[in-house]
């Protein structure tokens, strides 16, 4: 397990995204591969909001609905220069009482599938089940001494690889 922290502000954590979608999902897709991106960390730490900046970086311009209640969102895209055609599938799994039963809305073929990225929120909560390597970004708070040194809103992003 590998694990990467860095401590950023809005802004920053908008390029470290798209920087995480360029250099890393990208090249992974592009192998042939299915990927996945699971998100942790509190409610209202910016799960989603994380999510639409990883579309946007990834060139889908459709405006990203949160699957809270829908479960699952798909968004085909393309990656400029390459004729393949690659799907973002944005899971939410916060309202699941047992989690386990995302397998059932056929997420095991889609993890099977190349060119799939699926980004989970709330993933934390199947990663014994989810086939390795996968990666997870933690979401939380900078310490209060951080924020109110910086004097602003500080996000401390925890990137580890599973596998």
């Amino acid at each position: 397990m590998q694990v990467m922290e860095v401590i950023s502000g809005k802004r920053a954590t908008r390029e470290i995204i798209a920087l995480l979608a360029t250099e890393v999902l990208v090249p992974y897709l592009r192998r042939g591969g299915s990927l996945v991106l699971t998100l942790s960390g509190p409610l209202g730490a910016g799960k989603t909001q994380c999510t639409k900046w990883l579309a946007r970086s990834l060139g889908i311009r459709r405006s990203l609905r949160s699957p809270t209640f829908t479960l699952w969102q798909s968004y085909p895209f393309k990656i400029l220069k390459f004729k393949n055609i690659y799907t973002l599938h944005h899971l939410d799994l916060y309202r699941l009482d047992q989690p386990r039963e995302i397998f059932k809305l056929s997420l095991r073929t889609t993890l099977r599938e190349p060119g799939n990225l699926i980004v989970i929120e709330w993933g934390e909560r199947i990663h014994r089940w989810l086939p390795k390597p996968f990666l997870n970004l933690t979401l939380g708070r900078a310490s209060k001494t951080l924020r109110q040194a910086q004097g602003r809103t500080e996000r401390k992003l925890t990137l580890t690889h599973h596998g």
